[in-house]
């Protein structure tokens, strides 16, 4: 097992969730944070459901490396149904993408006053640029960032969850100050759809990621590392916000102000490393989005990547705290059925045979 390859896969996993996941804070302010002590109930829901996912999907793409056409929605949902969620991934992608270049925008705003238009620009012509240069360089650049945003974030969530532990009685009537940010009608289905939203649009993604692999060891263990980091730091920042409602329940990006009471510094920092976060998950959906089509015309495949970036670019003008509202739920959503096979897959286990 190649200690490279393992962690490789942790921080590429990593990376996938960031920036839709949990880079702002608004994602699980909403999702975990406003259903109170009962959120960490649903954390633990979608640690499950995290686990299943990513190995059955790594593990698949790794025993089907050498098939060339093999598509994962077919394989786990069927002819039919890999079609209709072929449109839908592709309209899920440019929704998600929106989302984040909206969000990176946003961050930099509210850190350094810059022009939201302008960061979110410069950022779309970024991930324009990584796509473009390939799959595995791609990975090697998100990677590296992964892991840096991950080990700043659980330092900042951690800190701050420490040094509010005395505000520990107050988190019931903090969690009914939460209640209006509600993605649904209850904590377990809204781990539910959190996990459906991260996950729904991943199958490419971790196939190919599971393709690079040598062994089936290192398929489980890249794969377990990468969830049970994401899962640790999505509990440190929940508890941050559940302690600290009062302040963030109004804010677009809770992360960037929890850090600026440690330090200014350190919330200009956690401001940078979290565009670039959402940057490394944006470039993972746009490549889930435009390798499928024109394998074999890289001039067509080149003209879809522009088209994308230019597209999800102009979703991103309209206001972020309104699109995480919106949007992310629905996409939840639309992935409760592919999820469901998933599981179903992972537990029969046919496909290890």
């Amino acid at each position: 097992m190649r200690i490279s390859k393992v962690l490789g896969i942790a921080c590429s996993t990593m990376a996938w969730v960031i920036g839709s996941g949990f880079a702002t804070g608004q994602e699980l302010l909403r999702f975990y944070s406003s259903y109170g002590v009962m959120s960490y109930a649903a954390i633990l829901l979608s640690y499950v459901l995290f686990t299943m996912v990513t190995v059955c999907l790594c593990e698949l793409g790794w025993r089907q490396r050498n098939q060339r056409d093999f598509d994962p929605y077919v394989y786990l949902c069927g002819h039919r149904i890999a079609k209709v969620y072929s449109a839908l991934i592709t309209f899920s992608l440019l929704l998600i993408n929106g989302l984040i270049i909206s969000g990176a925008g946003t961050t930099l705003q509210e850190a350094y006053g810059f022009n939201k238009y302008l960061a979110s620009a410069v950022f779309s012509l970024g991930v324009y640029y990584a796509y473009n240069r390939g799959f595995q360089d791609m990975v090697g650049i998100i990677s590296k960032l992964g892991a840096v945003i991950i080990a700043f974030t659980i330092f900042i969530a951690g800190y701050s969850t420490l040094t509010s532990l005395g505000s520990w009685s107050a988190v019931s009537t903090n969690a009914a100050l939460l209640a209006d940010k509600q993605t649904t009608f209850s904590w377990w289905f809204s781990g539910i759809l959190y996990s459906c939203m991260i996950m729904f649009p991943s199958a490419y993604y971790f196939g190919e990621l599971g393709k690079g692999c040598l062994s089936r060891l290192e398929v489980y263990a890249g794969a377990s590392l990468g969830v049970i980091i994401i899962i640790l730091t999505i509990t440190l920042i929940n508890s941050s916000i559940l302690l600290n409602a009062p302040a963030v329940y109004n804010l677009d990006v809770p992360n960037v102000y929890l850090a600026k009471q440690i330090s200014p510094l350190l919330g200009n920092g956690m401001a940078l490393l979290l565009y670039l976060g959402m940057f490394s998950c944006c470039c993972t959906l746009i490549w889930t989005c435009c390798s499928p089509f024109f394998k074999d015309n890289p001039t067509a495949n080149h003209r879809l990547s522009i088209a994308v970036c230019a597209g999800t670019f102009v979703l991103g003008l309209f206001p972020f705290g309104k699109l995480v509202g919106l949007l992310q739920p629905l996409i939840g959503a639309f992935g409760i059925y592919f999820l469901g096979r998933v599981i179903y897959v992972f537990l029969k286990g046919d496909y290890r045979r």
